[in-house]
């Protein structure tokens, strides 16, 4: 009994493992990706670029692909120089409302119908916009 509840947990143990490892590749072939496309890309257009392939495109696993949503898009924000962004989107509310305005503006709300998952991302794509610019666009606390 107790053998056969190891070779479960070894079984699963090493899907765990292999899921994991192919989410990993995945997103690191995304943040090289997003790195590229930068430059060309405003910062309205790398915000809607990452919540695109967090919506549509991303093949990891669904808590990978939530966490790394704000390095996605510091990766993309790296490409250029974001200060005119930076100064709208750091004088404004810190408590969210004005992620919630700009997600409300993109059709991402509740009233719109967008599902929980979407509004959280979107959310989370504006709060980093936020802690980049409040790091002298260096990065995102994490």
């Amino acid at each position: 009994m107790i053998g056969g509840l190891l070779i479960v947990a070894f079984v699963l143990g090493g899907v765990a493992w292999y899921r994991y490892k192919l989410s990993e590749r995945h997103i690191k072939a995304q943040l090289a990706h997003f790195q590229a496309v930068g430059a060309t890309l405003s910062t309205d257009q790398c915000i809607g670029q990452v919540l695109q392939w967090h919506a549509e495109g991303c093949d990891a696993m669904l808590s990978l692909c939530d966490s790394s949503l704000p390095m996605a898009l510091v990766q993309c924000l790296g490409g250029a120089d974001r200060q005119a962004d930076c100064a709208t989107a750091v004088n404004e509310d810190p408590k969210g409302h004005w992620t919630f305005k700009m997600c409300e503006a993109r059709g991402i709300s509740k009233k719109h119908g967008s599902a929980r998952a979407h509004i959280k991302a979107c959310g989370n794509a504006y709060g980093a916009l936020q802690n980049y610019c409040l790091n002298d666009q260096r990065g995102v606390s994490l």
